[in-house]
């Protein structure tokens, strides 16, 4: 099988990385496999061998079994090249989070503020907002093969859409994401406060960030024994979002340098939007053993069937996430116990290895072939 990715440049996030595993993955299995990409600049650029190009179109993709995108315009350059099958891996779905903000549910921060001015500079991002969704339409329609890493995503996919859409999962890397065995619950002081983290980068919307420092700062009011924590892959600080109740921030860890720190924390906060695709830094620390804030999103509540392997909030609410916290501190230890088990046990099912493995199977049934 001849596989080529498409990739727009090699800078650092989430989900750029996430997908290159799943390159590096079908490589060692034997699969030919080429990434394009239209910069070769970034911290990515160790993973996995890139050949840049001008732009993704018919002259410079080459014939191959399947194009592998992660993004609405790549697999839209992709199925026009006419060079493979197209495969459209959805990390997220970007219309979510446009009609967020169509509803005034959120607004990115630089369009946050009031005055006409800004009345007048939001009414005209409205206008470019409902473009894009109905540019988007048009991509997600196309005869590309949709596959999703996260089950709530496949069903709004296929009701939107009405076409089939594969699910391939995702998880964690388990040999740097993995529990304390020595771990006992403990009582929390100001010489040993609770250690909470918090990781995304505080500039994309759906990662819900401010929401998070807003509950952080209403904790620290309360002069509770909280030590707070932010990972971003941005270098700066949260600059005027918090940056005075930040005890300490890191930036760019590699894997094996946030699961360190996350075994050595007690909560993991994460107040993101219903446009997260997965949220994996929060599946990170749950197979860490941390105790877990979760807003109550679709792509969340979708872990378990059940709801006891976290505390979930509503979105949008610093308010219960505070109280969520506070009532972490004053939890006895026989529910902090099952808490964390509860949390284990379904971290245990999301293996990164077997989604690589269920996409692979997904690429192969394409072509008539097993495993």
């Amino acid at each position: 099988m001849k596989a080529v990715f498409l990739i727009d440049n090699l800078k650092f996030s989430g989900g750029r990385k996430s997908f290159l595993e799943f390159a590096v993955d079908l490589q060692k299995k034997g699969h030919e496999v080429e990434l394009l990409t239209l910069s070769q600049k970034g911290d990515l650029c160790g993973i996995f061998p890139s050949r840049q190009i001008s732009e993704f179109n018919a002259g410079t993709i080459p014939d191959c079994d399947f194009i592998v995108t992660t993004t609405p315009a790549e697999a839209k350059a992709a199925f026009e090249s006419k060079k493979g099958e197209t495969i459209h891996l959805c990390q997220g779905f970007e219309i979510e989070d446009l009609q967020s903000r169509m509803e005034d549910k959120v607004l990115p921060l630089r369009y946050r503020g009031s005055g006409l001015y800004h009345k007048l500079q939001v009414m005209m991002k409205k206008r470019q907002w409902k473009s894009k969704i109905a540019q988007l339409d048009k991509i997600y329609s196309l005869g590309t093969i949709l596959v999703v890493i996260s089950k709530h995503l496949k069903k709004v996919l296929e009701k939107r859409y009405s076409k089939q859409v594969y699910f391939c999962g995702y998880g964690v890397k388990k040999e740097f994401f993995y529990y304390d065995k020595a771990w006992s619950p403990r009582r929390f002081t100001r010489e040993l406060p609770c250690r909470i983290i918090s990781v995304g980068p505080v500039g994309v919307t759906f990662k819900g960030i401010p929401d998070t420092l807003d509950a952080i700062s209403k904790l620290k009011d309360k002069k509770l024994p909280i030590h707070f924590i932010r990972v971003s892959p941005d270098e700066k600080k949260d600059e005027d979002l918090g940056s005075s109740i930040i005890d300490e921030y890191h930036s760019r860890l590699s894997q094996e340098e946030l699961g360190e720190l996350m075994r050595n924390c007690d909560i993991y906060i994460s107040n993101s939007l219903e446009g997260e695709g997965f949220g994996l830094p929060a599946m990170e620390a749950m197979s860490c053993g941390l105790l877990c804030v979760l807003s109550s999103i679709s792509s969340y509540l979708n872990f378990s069937d059940s709801r006891d392997y976290a505390i979930f909030v509503p979105e949008r609410n610093p308010g219960k996430t505070a109280e969520a916290v506070e009532k972490i501190l004053s939890m006895p230890p026989e529910e902090m116990v099952s808490l964390r088990s509860r949390s284990l046990e379904v971290a245990e099912e999301f293996s990164l290895q077997k989604a690589l493995d269920k996409l692979e199977g997904i690429l192969l049934e394409k072509l008539g072939r097993s495993p």
